[in-house]
């Protein structure tokens, strides 16, 4: 994220120390005048002359510099280490004296309050020659998704006294998009896979036999991953892992974004984390989608509020989405959400929810859907009762429990042991 500016007008003002001189400069002079003693004029006069003179001269001495802010990677994710480099350039003739540095992070640790002051790095810049440029590093590990800002990059230099401070912003403060992160799923748990139109389940093991998944005849441009090397042992010719050999069938992700699905909003500051139920649903939603895709499928994304998330056939666009998608107030229709599924003969292929606390509505949309779905599962995120999970049971969905701690990784894992058994499942 490169960008670079002109340097902006520097504050100079001040310091304690310099104020202190002043008011003691006031004092003398009042009593100069009080005793009668001309000494005490001079030292005063002196005395307010001193900072006066090294104010002037800060300002006279204000260096011309030009900064580029450089984040990597380029796409900031949630909890993962991003190393920022400002790279400063004294543009002026002259010799630019050592100064101090600081670049301010605009996130709040999760529980923070209002007042609380943002992250700062900061640090030492040394004495610059004419037109050299010095560069400046620094790491951070943004806490969570979000939109939050980094700036401005300021430099602040002082006289050799400490008398007067020059506070400049070389950089103007830069928007950083932080979005979550998105786990990779496994293959080796849970495959769906096409046949002839219709989905299955296929629990893929370390160790099994050539029983273990359906294989067919080598063709010219199938891959040579593909090639399932038993079979084609027992065979005498090349096969390939049928499973594997997806067609573009379909699967839909609905997200609910209702500030009622979860329990646990807290009104927090409002840089803070909202919700951890939600939060845990926005990752593995994000995860969900792009492992669907890798694996062929055409993901349709459903919302039960009014569209916030971008289309899913962009997944940069989609992934930087989910960094600014919040719970709201409005629901929208279940009936309006789902759409006509199933009808003109057209099947829905596979539907994955991802909820917390549903509500009534939701759960009789998703049940009376079932019979739609080839593979219907839902993840429910630590609700509150077990209500939903018994009836979305009854009805033929795969459920599985998961909490805010638990990987992505072991709910979609969950999956098999879920729909084998035909019950609830709980991810740990």
């Amino acid at each position: 994220m490169p960008s670079s500016r002109k340097a902006s007008e520097a504050r100079t003002r001040l310091t304690a120390r310099g104020w202190s001189f002043l008011a003691a400069a006031a004092v003398l002079i009042v009593l100069a005048y009080g005793l009668r003693r001309p000494e005490l004029l001079f030292l005063g006069c002196f005395s307010a002359a001193v900072p006066l003179l090294s104010l002037v001269l800060i300002r006279l001495q204000q260096p011309k510099l030009r900064a580029r802010r450089t984040l990597t990677p380029l796409v900031v994710t949630a909890g993962r280490s991003t190393t920022v480099r400002v790279d400063v350039q004294n543009m002026a003739p002259r010799p630019m004296a050592a100064a101090s540095w600081s670049d301010a992070i605009g996130w709040l640790p999760s529980g923070a309050v209002a007042g609380q002051l943002p992250a700062l790095q900061s640090g030492v810049l040394r004495r610059r020659e004419p037109r050299s440029q010095a560069r400046l590093t620094y790491r951070f590990v943004p806490p969570r998704r979000g939109v939050f800002e980094v700036g401005p990059f300021t430099v602040t230099r002082a006289d050799p006294f400490g008398l007067a401070r020059s506070t400049q912003q070389v950089h103007r403060a830069e928007q950083v998009t932080v979005v979550p992160q998105t786990q990779v799923l496994p293959e080796s748990g849970l495959t769906i896979a096409e046949a002839e139109g219709s989905a299955r389940l296929v629990q893929h093991r370390s160790v099994g036999s050539d029983h273990d998944v359906t294989t067919r005849t080598y063709r010219a441009g199938d891959a040579l991953r593909r090639v399932h090397w038993r079979a084609s042992a027992h065979h005498g010719e090349l096969m390939v892992r049928q499973e594997e050999q997806r067609s573009h069938s379909e699967a839909s992700v609905l997200l609910d974004t209702r500030r009622s699905g979860y329990s646990d909003v807290s009104a927090l500051h409002p840089l803070a984390i909202e919700s951890d139920r939600f939060e845990w649903a926005i990752e593995f939603a994000g995860s969900l989608v792009v492992h669907l895709q890798r694996s062929g499928f055409v993901v349709h994304l459903h919302e039960t509020a009014p569209v916030q998330l971008a289309s899913v056939e962009n997944t940069t666009r989609f992934l930087e989405s989910l960094a600014t998608v919040q719970l709201t107030p409005v629901p929208l229709r279940m009936e309006q959400v789902l759409g006509a599924a199933g009808q003109a003969g057209r099947a829905p292929g596979s539907m994955f929810a991802v909820l917390s606390d549903a509500d009534d509505d939701i759960v009789d949309a998703l049940a009376s859907r079932r019979s739609s779905y080839e593979l219907a599962v839902a993840f429910l995120v630590h609700p509150d009762d077990d209500a939903a999970v018994a009836r979305l049971s009854r009805a033929g969905w795969t459920c599985v429990v998961v909490r805010p701690g638990d990987s992505p990784e072991a709910a979609w894992l969950a999956v098999v042991d879920g729909a084998t058994r035909g019950g609830a499942r709980v991810a740990s």
